[in-house]
């Protein structure tokens, strides 16, 4: 079977929880190391049209990873579950549905994005400056949108049965194709936008290529044979029941985005540019702490029904603490370097200092970031779909979008950029209040 059993069970936990997260961290700072090349490049330019343009079209591209989340997360959950109860063949079968679910779901994405590019086009927040540029972008997102899909999904696949270098070499090649195409694509060959779209789609082919030879070479105890593929209920329900909560946080933030630069594009296409920078910034400690936390998940789901519960304590109040370190951190490291970053993306002068601000308003609830996290993955490896889910829709649907109509409604361009720290505290409460049931009832088991 070649499935690292070790990690899992008798590997020190720090070693574990890292050797579990750094491949997860690094596929998380895929997405940002995608949208900060490009906004990058693009950025060189000197057209703050084309980096409003990006930043409009992000929605899109966050999309199709959320896609890759159903079948991807979803089914990394089930399966590391599978591997803590010895049911190997059945991991199998799990991971056959998950691949050609997300084929399917893939093809699904860019048949409705080319149908619809019309109709998205304005949803999105274009502008008559902007919508030349967002619909050559979004062309080129609309048709690699399997790859997207695929990419993501087989990432948590590979890193759920403990292949955890291979699952970050198949993330960080994809990254590096990107940022060497990049240049090239958008500044020697001059082709903007269209560039970026096209190097990201090509880096994401190449990722699916390596993961599809890893498996139909070392197998890891997946498979991708249509012969394994199946609809048995048990699968079907258990991967979509932890899949569904994510994929749908991840739309919630698609969606809250587009409310965003609805409201954005009134004050001027500098503003949204400015935002676009910033959040690049600000993406990358939350995608730091949120890869850390969900790179844990195959150890949790396997330790909790293992019965392992000292070691699936362990590993909890490792990840926890680890996380609230690294976000502390992290926003130490914004507010000393944040300034200089956005400068180098931009040194316009109505865009840069907008850039800054917007950072400064956000990053100060950055801290808090492995208090919020965590409990969502340790929902989602221990199979609690009803908890996963509403911790998921919180911070990005159910709490975040009501703010933001409220804030931008009374407080106008700073309301929108306030939201998001007030978002972020108030889902964090949630999440703590959630979780203590949890840890009570690990702590029982533990004892006996």
């Amino acid at each position: 079977m070649n499935i690292r059993t070790d990690l899992f069970e008798t590997v020190p936990i720090p070693k574990a929880v890292m050797r579990f997260s750094l491949p997860m961290v690094l596929g998380m700072l895929v997405t940002v190391v995608y949208i900060v090349v490009d906004t990058f490049f693009v950025a060189q330019t000197g057209d703050p049209n084309q980096v409003a343009a990006v930043t409009i079209c992000m929605p899109v591209f966050m999309l199709c990873m959320a896609l890759g989340n159903l079948f991807g997360v979803g089914g990394a959950s089930y399966i590391s579950r599978l591997l803590g109860e010895k049911e190997y063949a059945k991991a199998k079968r799990a991971s056959a549905f998950a691949f050609y679910s997300s084929v399917a779901l893939g093809l699904f994405a860019t048949i409705v994005l080319f149908a619809l590019m019309n109709a998205i086009l304005p949803m999105i927040g274009t502008t008559p400056l902007t919508e030349t540029f967002s619909r050559q972008y979004l062309q080129w997102i609309a048709a690699g949108a399997p790859f997207i899909v695929l990419s993501f999904a087989m990432g948590q696949l590979v890193r759920a049965v403990g292949a955890a270098k291979e699952a970050m070499i198949g993330m960080v090649a994809g990254t590096l194709i990107n940022i060497v195409l990049d240049p090239i694509m958008i500044l020697a060959l001059d082709m903007g936008v269209v560039g970026a779209a096209v190097a990201t789609v090509i880096a994401n082919i190449a990722s699916v290529i390596y993961f599809v030879v890893v498996i139909a070479v070392k197998g890891y105890g997946l498979s991708i044979n249509p012969r394994d593929f199946t609809l048995d209920g048990t699968i079907v329900r258990s991967i979509l029941a932890i899949g569904v909560p994510s994929t749908l946080a991840e739309l919630l933030m698609s969606a809250s985005q587009v409310v965003f630069n609805f409201f954005g594009a009134r004050h001027g296409e500098t503003f949204l540019a400015a935002f676009g920078i910033a959040n690049v910034v600000i993406m990358l400690p939350v995608m730091i702490v949120m890869g850390l936390s969900r790179g844990v998940q195959p150890l949790i789901g396997y330790t909790y029904t293992a019965r392992l519960h000292t070691r699936l304590r362990g590993a909890l109040k490792f990840t926890f603490s680890v996380g609230t370190a690294v976000a502390v951190l992290l926003t130490i490291a914004v507010y000393m370097f944040g300034k200089d970053i956005v400068s180098m993306f931009m040194e316009d002068a109505s865009v840069a200092p907008q850039g800054w601000l917007i950072i400064q308003r956000i990053a100060w609830s950055m801290p808090i970031f492995g208090l919020l996290f965590v409990p969502t993955m340790v929902f989602q490896a221990l199979g609690k779909a009803k908890e996963a889910m509403i911790l998921s829709i919180a911070r990005q649907g159910i709490v975040y979008l009501p703010i933001l109509l409220v804030f931008n409604y009374v407080f106008g361009r700073d309301g929108l950029i306030f939201a998001f720290p007030a978002a972020d505290t108030i889902s964090t409460l949630i999440g703590v209040i959630l979780f203590l049931p949890v840890l009570k009832e690990i702590k029982r088991k533990n004892r006996l």
